[in-house]
């Protein structure tokens, strides 16, 4: 039995851990809005009027040029939420509002969030409840990296925030998991394992850095972490992991979730990716090398700045290349036989609090090698800087044609050609310098990257990299196809033909080839991962056979006229011709060649080559390694380090190559023939055999749609994946440019 006293003092303790717990609910509940404040506004270049689509689970906002982002966005929710919210065994009962923004710039000029601490450059923004912010690069993989990071923290925080009071306590344990745990798992959830996080991997253990997970940085933190879900899947499958997200919830402890579904606890866990990954990367090591030491370019790296972008001039003097202090970029030009340096252009400011651009500024040595080209955005505008190494002299231009330029190199002193974001896509462009004009290149919804003028032999044109699915060019908006490739392929626009045809330079359904260059008179090379390691190929044209395509002979039967017809060798008699007109006198086959790419390997190094930069006239390569988690410059004869053989395949690849080799099993299992039954629809497809999701045009000053005739109906799960039978789209005239949430969130819900 308690005294008078003893109960009193029960009492009170009961009160102050009620009060205690309450006061977790009511922070946690204070997160759904953020009170206004004034005098720290963001400065806003543009008036974003925003226009929304409306799904099942999502309403997604963007604002003129965004349409097709949107588009894509939307559609990428839908199709992975179902997915993500299995794996956390979550369903979320509201839907999440995405706002996309055209640009990573244009995103910082947003209020709403601006003063919440939780944002990374990651994509996307921890902002209150149920709103996700997200931007276009120009490249679609990474906007469905955002989608996904962003639902997949969405749902975790509302698991562990919880509906009420009650969850709010009994979800109170949660708090206290690791962040390898919880980051790891959405970067884990957010993006496929690839070659470069392999390569950071493979560095970070070699070197022993991640051998003591307790001392490291909160970034390499979160990326171990992504790295011991992935050894989870690869060792013991995927879907154990599930299991271990479910008990670790269930039981209240992280040890027990790996312990009952593993039979091994955290430690031993932790003991075996170690072990695991350690012998694999030594024994890999041992087939492999490094150009010598000697060639290391020596310049002073400072903690925690990001360097990129290195660019070797012409006679492989000079070395140009990019540094990017949380927001504070500089331009540095390097004398590699001096070791002097100076600063060619700087700007930009420290930030925590706004997303930083780290691919800009961009860099590219005209022909000459005597002037550097350098392209910047400032205020919401993009501007090209041209200095001359013999004047010492700056020149500066706008660039107004696009919404951000993604990447470039020089055809010739006088023409430029860039990779490009305009109305939503990335495209190749020829840019005039003198004129400003613009001449495009490609018209379509793929992505387009690292256009480099190649000339080997008589042919001459541009090589980029694109995840196309094939060499045909037409003018094509994205509506509602299936995902686009996460392979990067490389393709050539020949400038002596003009042709609406590419040549199709590679065709690795498991790797990327980037950074295509000039490799000799004859030769181009290139950046390609697919043996896991980024190495360098060569390449050269021929002419390959490509196909067979059948030869119909006919006669008119009125007036005896003979002619011929080529036609694709499954294309039925009574399509190619009328043979109520005509007499067939004669059928044969014939072989059809194209200009294609035939490449080997031409490195076989331990660490992937981030970046390449050929002075080809000097036989002089500079290339970017990250070794020791610490940016190197090595800059070397090309031919010292020619690999004698082809580089080795790496356990990654191989299982990549398996999973590719299981998918296009599973795919052509999937081609049986099919009786399939259609529904006739109201709406007609432009092109195709169904309607498109999205309407493409609308006048705001019309009635877009009769609501009260017409029933959007849900959207059904089909191979493809959502689709939308009415597209809903509404304009939306409320501008974001206050931070207080609460005017946004009832909005929202209007």
């Amino acid at each position: 039995m308690f005294g008078a006293k003893e109960k009193t003092r029960y009492r009170y303790g009961q009160i102050l851990l009620a009060v205690f717990l309450f006061s977790i609910y009511l922070s946690g509940s204070a997160q759904t809005v953020s009170t206004e404040r004034f005098g720290q506004n963001r400065v806003q270049y543009k008036d974003f009027n925003f226009s929304y689509y409306e799904s099942d689970n999502f309403i997604t906002y963007f604002y003129p040029g965004g349409q097709d982002i949107a588009k894509y966005v939307i559609k990428a929710a839908e199709d992975n939420a179902e997915e993500i919210s299995k794996m956390l065994d979550f369903r979320y009962k509201r839907k999440v509002d995405i706002i996309v923004y055209n640009t990573i710039g244009e995103l910082n000029q947003t209020n709403i969030g601006i003063y919440e601490p939780g944002q990374n450059p990651g994509g996307n923004v921890k902002i209150p409840e149920n709103k996700l912010f997200i931007y276009f690069n120009g490249d679609h993989r990474d906007l469905s990296r955002q989608i996904r990071e962003g639902i997949a923290d969405i749902y975790k925080d509302r698991i562990v925030r919880g509906a009420g009071f009650a969850e709010v306590v009994q979800n109170a344990v949660l708090l206290n998991l690791p962040d390898w745990y919880t980051m790891g798992l959405i970067q884990y959830i957010g993006e496929d394992w690839n070659s470069d996080m392999e390569d950071r991997l493979r560095d970070g253990i070699l070197s022993g850095r991640y051998k003591q997970l307790n001392k490291l940085s909160p970034e390499d933190a979160v990326f171990v972490g992504h790295s011991i879900w992935h050894y989870i899947e690869e060792v013991h499958g995927k879907t154990v992991l599930n299991n271990i997200i479910y008990l670790t919830r269930i039981n209240r402890s992280v040890d027990n979730g790996f312990l009952f579904v593993l039979g091994t606890n955290l430690s031993q866990t932790l003991e075996a990716w170690y072990v695991y990954y350690f012998n694999r990367f030594n024994n890999e090591s041992k087939t492999s090398s490094l150009p010598s030491d000697s060639t290391i370019i020596p310049f002073k790296i400072k903690k925690g700045v990001n360097y990129y972008s290195p660019r070797l001039n012409a006679d492989g003097k000079y070395v140009a290349y990019a540094s990017n202090d949380m927001g504070r970029y500089r331009v540095h030009l390097l004398n590699t036989e001096t070791e002097k340096k100076k600063v060619l252009l700087r700007g930009g400011f420290r930030t925590n609090t706004q997303f930083t651009d780290q691919s800009l500024p961009l860099l590219a040595w005209d022909p000459s090698g005597k002037r550097l080209a350098m392209i910047k955005e400032k205020r919401n505008k993009t501007f090209l800087f041209f200095y001359d190494l013999e004047k010492k002299k700056k020149e500066k231009n706008p660039v107004r044609k696009f919404q951000k330029v993604v990447s470039f190199n020089f055809v010739d002193s006088k023409q430029l050609v860039m990779s490009a974001i305009q109305n939503g896509q990335t495209d190749i462009f020829l840019y005039t310098i003198a004129s400003t004009t613009t001449r495009k290149l490609t018209d379509d919804y793929f992505d387009d990257f690292y256009p480099a003028y190649i000339e080997a032999d008589s042919v001459r044109g541009i090589m980029f990299s694109s995840n196309r699915e094939d060499e045909i060019l037409q003018p094509s908006r994205y509506e509602s196809q299936p995902e686009v490739n996460k392979q990067l392929d490389l393709f050539f626009y020949d400038l002596n033909t003009n042709a609406n045809t590419l040549y199709r330079v590679t065709s690795t359904p498991y790797a990327t080839e980037t950074y295509p260059q000039n490799f000799n008179e004859s030769e181009f090379c290139f950046l390609s991962d697919a043996n896991g390691v980024r190495n360098r190929y060569t390449g050269t044209f021929e002419n390959v056979f490509d196909h067979y395509q059948k030869i119909y002979r006919f006669a008119d039967k009125e007036t005896g006229e003979e002619d011929s017809v080529k036609v694709d060798v499954n294309t039925p008699l009574e399509t190619a011709v009328d043979t109520d007109l005509v007499m067939i006198t004669d059928s044969s086959f014939e072989q059809v060649y194209a200009t294609r790419g035939v490449t080997a390997a031409y490195t076989n190094y331990t660490h992937s080559i981030r970046e390449q930069s050929i002075a080809a006239g000097k036989n002089t390569t500079l290339d970017f390694f990250k070794i020791d988690s610490r940016p190197q410059l090595r800059k070397y004869n090309i031919e010292s380090t020619a690999a004698t053989s082809q580089a080795p395949n790496t356990d990654y690849a191989k299982r990549l190559q398996q999973t590719a080799g299981n998918e296009i099993k599973k795919s052509e299992e999937k081609a049986a023939p099919m009786i399939i039954i259609r529904n006739e629809d109201s709406v007609k497809p432009a092109t195709g055999i169904r309607p498109y999701d999205f309407q493409s045009e609308f006048d705001y000053g019309v009635k877009l749609f009769d609501w009260d005739s017409v029933s959007a109906s849900r959207g059904a799960q089909v191979a493809d994946g959502y689709i939308f039978r009415f597209s809903r789209v509404r304009p939306y005239f409320i501008r974001f440019m206050i931070d207080k949430v609460s005017l946004l969130s009832s909005t929202l819900g209007s």
